[in-house]
C-alpha cells in the first residue's frame, strides 16, 4: 500500500535525499516552495501515485536555480528506480509550464517558508546566504 506522505514525511524524504545526491540543505527548502507553487497553480493534490516525482522534479529545478551544477535526471531516476529519464523530463516540462517558469524566490519567501516547513529540530538553515532574490 502506497500512501500520500504527511509534511513530516516529505521533510524526512528530503533529509534522506540530501546526502545521497549531495544537495545543499537549502535546496530542499527551495524545492518545497516550488512544489507548493506548483500545487497551487495546478490545483493538484499530492497523491500516492505522483508525490515522489513531483518532489524530485521540484528538487532538480531548485538545484538548477541555486547551484552551479546539479544532479542529473538519470541519477535521480536511478536513486529511486521508479521513473525513466523520459518520464522525468516530461514531468519537469509540465511542472515548469504550470508555474509559468516562475522559479524566483525572494529572501523573504525563503525565510517564511523555512520557518513554516521546518522546525528548529531539523538541521535545515532558516536563512539564505543570498542578498538578492534569484
Amino acid at each position: 500500500l502506497i500512501r500520500v506522505p504527511s509534511s513530516p514525511s516529505l521533510q524526512h524524504f528530503l533529509e534522506d535525499l540530501i546526502p545521497l545526491v549531495d544537495l545543499r540543505p537549502e535546496v530542499g527548502i527551495y524545492a518545497m516552495i516550488l512544489l507548493d507553487r506548483f500545487l497551487k497553480a495546478s490545483g493538484w493534490k499530492l497523491r500516492a501515485t505522483h508525490w515522489r516525482i513531483l518532489l524530485l522534479v521540484s528538487i532538480r529545478i531548485a538545484q538548477k536555480m541555486e547551484e552551479d551544477s546539479c544532479v542529473s535526471s538519470q541519477t535521480l531516476c536511478e536513486v529511486y528506480g521508479i521513473y525513466k529519464p523520459e518520464e522525468f523530463y516530461e514531468f519537469e516540462s509540465i511542472f515548469l509550464r504550470m508555474i509559468k517558469w516562475d522559479c524566483s524566490i525572494s529572501n523573504e519567501e525563503y525565510l517564511k517558508s523555512a520557518q513554516k516547513f521546518f522546525s528548529e529540530e531539523h538541521d535545515f538553515p532558516i536563512r539564505s546566504s543570498r542578498t538578492e532574490p534569484f
